[in-house]
């Protein structure tokens, strides 16, 4: 496109919605329904977690792994209007307890995933990377997580991110996020990833 916002590297409006006015009780936070989270790293990363080795994440198994997330997730939902025998804590989600960090004693840790996925994309390289070092590559090949819950837990994403990337480069069976949720054990999951690669990419209300 003509305009420097249409061209890669830069961030473009696409839609600008119609303001309208909020109730006084409206918390930006607190109302939200949905929250959309990225993360994204390179094919080849060990996430800086001394358990990861540094090969090739296998991104469909990766994708998979996420996907039980919101498999459990719509599981528990659907629980809620079946049966009252189901427990309480199957109709709550996903309980990230071993995935966040730093919570406060005693705090809800169960997470309603509506979307969690990964797929392989391609960055392009800084200009000024590219002429520094003619043998670096004009693009580099990432990996993109996606993540879309009713809440999030402080640093869940990146612990998240970061075990998940673990267990698929290790070829861990696809249930292994569950059955390390159901753990609970925070030392079982791996070190929160940088957050550098963390974008917060959207929020709903209603």
């Amino acid at each position: 496109e003509a305009s420097p916002a249409g061209r890669l590297g830069h961030l473009r409006v696409v839609e600008t919605p119609a303001p309208r006015e909020t109730h006084r009780n409206f918390h930006a936070t607190f109302c939200a329904t949905w929250r959309r989270y990225v993360y994204v790293f390179p094919m080849r990363q060990s996430m800086r977690e001394e358990r990861t080795p540094e090969y090739t994440i296998n991104v469909a198994l990766l994708n998979e792994m996420l996907g039980k997330l919101v498999e459990r997730s719509r599981a528990s939902a659907d629980a809620v209007g079946i049966s009252a025998s189901v427990s309480a804590s199957k109709k709550k989600g996903v309980d990230c307890y071993a995935f966040a960090r730093d919570t406060v004693p005693g705090k809800d840790s169960f997470v309603k995933f509506l979307e969690a996925r990964a797929f392989l994309g391609r960055v392009s390289t800084p200009s000024d990377d590219a002429r520094r070092d003619s043998t670096k590559k004009e693009h580099e090949d990432v990996v993109v997580i996606e993540l879309v819950a009713d809440r999030f837990l402080r640093k869940l994403v990146r612990v998240l991110v970061a075990t998940a990337a673990r267990e698929a480069a290790t070829g861990a069976a696809p249930d292994v996020l569950l059955k390390l949720a159901d753990a609970r054990e925070r030392a079982a999951t791996a070190s929160a990833a940088p957050p550098s690669g963390l974008f917060f990419a959207g929020v709903g209300y209603g």
